[in-house]
Order: structure tokens, then C-alpha cells, then sequence
């Protein structure tokens, strides 16, 4: 037992050092001053192991592929992510230059989380890292987001523009059209279809399967 003692003393003297760092205000929370590298990398597992564990469960639509259900997620993407995330073609606003993690380029990162993961971590956010929770928007307006999420890798500046272009155009055809006599045909316009709350033209349905790896590295 005597042993011991030593060896507890040293542990007791060092939580008292760190207890000490904490409470004298020492450690630095501005976001001009990153983590140190050792801190960064536990963060950083913990955060990679608690979402591939919180996500195993997660049911995943089959048909996250289907074209109205991207551009219903694309709409969401450029109204609330890209300001931080950039879009290809387009910057970040300047407030993320100065957020601290730096918001990830998606076009990038998406590719190395499934499906599963990408949803756990729209609809629940990270703490700590300026990622919101969207918990308060029910699944089916997040699904969306995530059918979006898996394309950004394979989109070109113009790719974007132009889905960008043709949802203005779906937007401006589900307004309808003023005739001549003021009447207004609400009608959707040649092959624009309504879409249900899922982002899917009517007809079309979300199957569900368990989440398997998608593109993991």
C-alpha cells in the first residue's frame, strides 16, 4: 500500500494542476486560438465515433437518388448551409473565414459519412463547431437535404447554377400564370409535377432500408 501512496499523490497533483488551469480562466476559448494538435485529435475521434454510433440505427430512404427530391434539398442547402459551407461556384460568406472549426468544404467531406451519419448530423447538429440542430423540421424536409448532400461531389459550377435555374423556374411555375383576362392557371407547367413533402413527385415513394456504409473511408 505504501507503494501507492506516491503514485496517488502524483495523480492528485496533476488533477489539481489541470482543475487549477481551468478555474484561473488560463485556457483560451477565443476562436482565433486553436486546440492544441492532441486535443484537436480527440476531439475530433470523439466526434467521428459518437455520430457513427448514434447514426447505426438510422433508417435510410432507398431512393435518395430521385430528381425532386435533390432539388428540394438543394433549395434548403442554398438557403441555410452554403452561407457557411460554400456551394460549388460559390464562396462562403465571410463569417466562416472567422468560425473556429472552419466550416468543411462538403464537396470534400461528404463522401467519407453514409447516409445515416449525414442525417444524424443535419437533423442533430455538432456542439461546439457552429453546426446547428435542425431537429424542429420533421425527416421528411431532411432527407432532402442529405439526397443533396451525396451529389455535391459530383457537381461543377455549372451543374449548380443550373439546378438553381431550374428551381426558380419549378417556383415560378407552381405561382401559375396570369392570363390575359386576369385569371391565374395554378396548373403545373409541362413536366413539373407536384412534389408531396418528401421532395418526390406524386406517385413516387420513400422506401426504407437499414443504414449501410456509403463511400466510408
Amino acid at each position: 500500500m505504501s507503494k501507492l501512496i506516491p503514485a496517488f499523490a502524483v495523480i492528485g497533483a496533476g488533477a489539481g494542476a489541470i482543475a487549477a488551469f481551468f478555474a484561473l480562466g488560463l485556457f483560451n476559448v477565443s476562436a482565433q486560438e486553436k486546440h492544441w494538435p492532441m486535443v484537436e485529435r480527440l476531439i475530433g475521434y470523439a466526434r467521428d465515433r459518437s455520430i457513427e454510433t448514434h447514426a447505426a440505427d438510422i433508417a435510410v430512404p432507398e431512393n435518395l437518388n430521385g430528381h425532386g427530391l435533390i432539388m428540394e434539398g438543394m433549395s434548403h442547402y442554398s438557403a441555410h448551409c452554403a452561407m457557411c459551407h460554400g456551394a460549388p461556384g460559390v464562396k462562403a460568406e465571410d463569417m466562416a473565414d472567422g468560425m473556429y472549426p472552419t466550416p468543411p468544404d462538403l464537396q470534400k467531406t461528404v463522401a467519407q459519412r453514409t447516409s445515416a451519419e449525414l442525417f444524424w448530423i443535419v437533423k442533430n447538429g455538432i456542439k461546439m463547431s457552429g453546426m446547428p440542430s435542425w431537429a424542429d423540421h420533421g425527416d421528411d424536409e431532411l432527407w432532402p437535404v442529405v439526397a443533396f448532400l451525396e451529389t455535391l461531389p459530383t457537381l461543377k459550377p455549372e451543374d449548380y447554377a443550373g439546378l438553381m435555374a431550374e428551381a426558380d423556374r419549378m417556383t415560378e411555375g407552381r405561382h401559375g400564370h396570369v392570363h390575359g383576362d386576369g385569371s391565374q392557371n395554378t396548373e403545373p407547367m409541362h413536366d413539373d409535377m407536384p412534389m408531396d413533402m418528401n421532395g418526390m413527385h406524386h406517385g413516387e415513394t420513400l422506401e426504407h432500408t437499414h443504414s449501410q456504409p456509403r463511400h466510408h473511408e
